[in-house]
């Protein structure tokens, strides 16, 4: 089956075409949003470091990472970086009153923090609609990338995309990247 899909695409392409390597246009940009950045922020860097410079020369990245202890690490890691930001805030839908949400520590590496599985142990932190983050971001000619491993919050981002209608200009989802 494998040989079969090669011979196919070569067919239809090309040999030259199989091995060429896909290149976003340099009028367009790419903006990468990971939601729960952590403290490694490994999957930033793999988009940064490593994959968007080989398909593009025009990107930005912004990192979001509620947990300050996380936030501190991941920050360290980008600083320098002038097409990398990272933000100190929680992603929800609804903007509570005071402008902040609690993030519910798991007890144990900081992996499980939450918005939503309450614990004894929280932090406050400021919280930010990405729907109110993407009024202030230039969205056409660009495509835009979004990455969420946030402990339960991922619909609440989508559930506020769809409802002010930006889920529109987002042209990917991806999930955790998790190895356990």
């Amino acid at each position: 089956l494998f040989l079969r899909a090669i011979v196919r695409r070569v067919s239809l392409l090309g040999l030259t075409r199989i091995f060429a390597k896909a290149r976003v246009p340099d009028d367009i940009s790419v903006l990468y949003l990971d939601f729960g950045t952590h403290k490694e922020g490994a999957e930033l860097s793999l988009m940064v470091d490593d994959f968007l410079p080989q398909v593009c020369n025009n990107f930005e990245a912004y990192g979001f990472e509620a947990s300050q202890e996380s936030f501190e690490q991941a920050d360290e890691k980008f600083s320098g970086r002038e097409n990398v930001r990272s933000i100190h805030k929680a992603v929800c839908h609804v903007l509570p009153s005071d402008g902040k949400i609690r993030l519910y520590h798991d007890l144990k590496s900081g992996l499980g923090d939450s918005l939503h599985r309450q614990t004894a142990s929280y932090e406050e932190v400021e919280a930010l609609r990405l729907s109110d983050f993407l009024c202030n971001v230039v969205m056409d000619n660009r495509i835009i990338l979004l990455r969420m491993n946030v402990e339960g919050a991922e619909y609440d981002v989508i559930k506020d995309l769809v409802e002010s209608g930006a889920a529109k200009y987002i042209n990917g989802y991806f999930g955790m990247w998790d190895a356990e």
